[in-house]
């Protein structure tokens, strides 16, 4: 939304959704996956559809409103990001390593840097010699090592971006 074009979504995108179940395991699998855990896929009612495909999931969308739910069953519908003991798309992953290792600066904006691997990101950046700065309201293990901001990214950024470009 702010302009970048290559967003590296480390957990995911809260304006998408996703299916309860792993798509790639259902999709390979021999028999149909089950969509909806609900009326597990056995079409419960006449509008589930216990054959349905990624375009079918893909066709869902989050917007504004009720909590989204399956057309048929009414089973509730997952926002597209990662919780917890939930792993990290190792893709993405290893996309966000490499933006770590090619970049010159980073910023860390309201992360607690507790959670790895995340949190081994910044720490990485500095090992290679990029400048990091921290944004966040509490001091975080990296905030001794680094230039760091107190506030919130509502309070900061704002500030920040006028004395860069002012």
């Amino acid at each position: 939304m702010a302009g970048s074009r290559e967003v590296i979504e480390l957990h995911g995108n809260l304006f998408r959704l996703k299916a309860f179940v792993d798509e790639d395991a259902a999709f390979a699998a021999a028999e149909p996956p089950v969509i909806c855990h609900v009326c597990d896929g056995y079409a419960a009612s006449r509008d589930c559809d216990p054959w349905a495909s990624r375009d079918d999931l893909a066709k869902l969308c989050l917007e504004a409103g009720p909590v989204p739910r399956c057309p048929g069953c009414g089973a509730l519908l997952r926002p597209d990001v990662v919780w917890f003991n939930e792993m990290l798309d190792p893709a993405v992953v290893d996309a966000a390593v490499e933006a770590v290792d090619d970049c010159d600066a980073m910023l860390c904006v309201g992360a607690s840097l507790e959670v790895q691997p995340a949190a081994s990101l910044p720490w990485r950046a500095l090992s290679r010699g990029a400048t990091v700065i921290e944004i966040n309201p509490q001091p975080t293990p990296l905030t001794a090592h680094v230039a760091a901001f107190r506030g919130t990214a509502a309070q900061v950024l704002p500030e920040l971006v006028g004395r860069v470009w002012a």
